[in-house]
């Protein structure tokens, strides 16, 4: 999230954010709105005492599966473990049609599954050498060879023992194909997929939840009218995602609050999962705000939400070994989550590195290659250091060095697909290239590129700054052939839009905004006051996201 204040003026990122937070008073309030506080003291650590309310279960809620596993569909032993969500839900299912061009051959690019391949070979090398130096005994052979025998021997009378059926995770269908767990036949399969950028809970938003929730000042917020013209849609994929921008602290010791350091409360994840989202990204650089008690807190609120997924924000580096995995429709999607950091903080001030997982491109390595064992698809979420902080450059069309040079390394480890938020303005969407590094993406396509679409936007903010306005939701789907190999199909950016006038406040798709609810828009008053735009700012909001998104794939306005 960008460093802006909400009417959209540029603050010192460098700032101890605790500096910031407004101190619970020893009597309880209804959640002060102010944002003085004691200047200089870093929020207390103390764990809270209670723990946030239960969530109810959102439509159509998923039933859930954790711990080591073998990863389903491969026959391979994993060596690592992954925290999964089976989803079964009754999402219908979508038409999948491929736009992939198999034949491209690009110079020096490098395909999917050659980057696996390279990866796997070079892991084994040291193996291969070690056993052409050594020496081959014949007695042991001899002895080697009957054992191998004796097993063969005992290994079918088990499976003639047990042929008539089995309790496994696997099978056979009546055609004698094998067929996963759930009983989908391997092969072919397809998840659908949607994502959608920062969520965000500024002053504005909280004064708004706390009236949606009934009498004003009475300690409850209710965000759930915030999401209502999206929740069809989001519930249509199999599996919806969304990064929630700020931590949900509980007001222990501090009050709610939005910008600059933000504590946003706790029925937050109950309105995220009744809007039919699955995977919440916890990792920002705002997830230290209210220091660690604070993350900590926002832990155990999601925890009480089995039905979903949180990644980059861990309990432990146990808890983080265990891959984040979401199974459906017989095909698996991992997803990982890192931040550049945390405002005012520098690493070596923070606790662990699973709190927040950071930038680390020898942990991503790590990370995304156990992920790849897991699972069929592998997705990774990035929250970029601010814009002008790195390029000098408020122009959301132009990439730092940072997003490109992650993105090149991350597309040659074989990454399926990267989303990412940097500031609340939407960027470009690339393909980067496995094995080149372009500044445009020229020269990469889906057969041989890693879908990348570098900013999200705010999905929902209050932020008057007109840019902060738009968004986009990326729809794909995560298709694997008869031959096992997976490919990103069918991206879409769908732009969209926070509508705030009077009393209402809520996110919708551009496509069924109309010139006279833009008009009416609080959040674009700043349009004509800046010159931004003399005309309707209904088309000044789909010629920006049509010239900042780009072409490369294909854009509903």
């Amino acid at each position: 999230m960008a460093e802006k204040s909400a009417n959209g003026s540029t603050q010192d990122a460098k700032r101890r954010p605790a500096a910031n937070a407004a101190k619970k008073p020893a009597t309880k309030g209804a959640g002060a709105k102010s944002a003085s506080g004691r200047q200089g003291a870093r929020p207390q650590s103390a764990r809270p005492q209670g723990t946030g309310p239960q969530g109810a279960n959102a439509p159509g809620a998923k039933a859930q599966s954790t711990g080591a596993m073998r990863r389903q569909g491969t026959g391979r032993q994993s060596t690592g473990t992954a925290r999964r969500i089976a989803q079964e839900s009754n999402k219908p299912k979508r038409t999948v049609k491929s736009d992939v061009n198999a034949n491209f051959k690009g110079a020096g690019v490098q395909t999917r599954k050659q980057v696996k391949q390279k990866a796997k070979q070079q892991k084994e090398a040291p193996a291969r050498h070690a056993r052409a130096k050594s020496r081959i005994n014949p007695i042991l052979v001899g002895g080697i060879v009957g054992g191998l025998l004796l097993v063969i021997v005992i290994t079918g009378v088990v499976i003639a023992f047990t042929r008539g059926g089995t309790n496994g995770s696997e099978g056979t269908s009546g055609e004698g194909q094998q067929t996963s767990a759930d009983g989908t036949p391997r092969g072919a399969a397809s998840v659908s997929f949607c994502a959608v950028g920062s969520n965000v809970a500024n002053a504005d938003i909280l004064s708004s939840a706390d009236a949606w929730a009934g009498a004003t000042g009475d300690g409850a917020y209710d965000f759930s009218p915030l999401y209502e013209q999206m929740k069809g849609t989001l519930g249509s994929y199999d599996i919806a995602f969304v990064s929630q921008g700020s931590s949900l602290g509980g007001n222990t010791s501090f009050e709610y609050q939005g910008y600059p350091s933000y504590n946003t409360p706790d029925s937050m994840a109950d309105a995220l999962e009744g809007a039919g989202f699955d995977v919440v990204n916890t990792n920002t650089n705002h997830t230290y705000d209210m220091w660690v008690s604070a993350v900590e807190h926002s832990q155990s609120v999601w925890a009480q939400h089995p039905n979903v997924m949180t990644i980059g924000s861990y309990t432990s580096e146990s808890d983080r070994s265990d891959i984040r995995v979401v199974e459906k429709n017989g095909m698996s999607v991992a997803f990982l989550s890192y931040s550049y950091g945390q405002n005012g903080y520098k690493q070596s001030d923070l606790p662990n590195d699973y709190y927040a997982a950071a930038f680390n491109k020898e942990k991503m390595r790590e990370e995304v290659e156990r992920a790849h064992e897991l699972a069929d698809a592998v997705v990774v979420f990035m929250q970029w250091n601010e814009q002008d902080e790195i390029t000098g450059s408020t122009d959301p069309s132009v990439l730092s060095d940072q997003q490109q040079d992650y993105a090149s390394y991350l597309a040659g480890l074989g990454v399926d697909l990267l989303i990412g938020c940097r500031g609340q303005s939407i960027e470009p969407v690339r393909y980067v290239g496995r094995g080149i590094r372009t500044t445009d993406g020229s020269g990469v396509t889906p057969a041989n590129g890693m879908l990348c679409v570098y900013g999200l936007g705010d999905f929902v903010s209050a932020y008057t700054l007109p840019s902060a306005v738009l968004s986009g939701m990326l729809t794909c789907d995560f298709v694997r052939d008869d031959n096992g190999e997976v490919s990103v199909e069918n991206p879409v950016w769908h732009a969209l839009i926070e509508h705030r006038s009077g009393g209402t406040d809520y996110v919708c798709p551009l496509s069924d905004y109309t010139s006279e609810l833009a008009s009416s828009n609080e959040l674009l008053a700043r349009l004509k006051q800046d010159g931004a735009a003399t005309g309707d700012p209904l088309q000044w909001a789909r010629d920006t996201t049509v010239k900042t998104v780009g072409d490369a794939i294909e854009v509903v306005t």
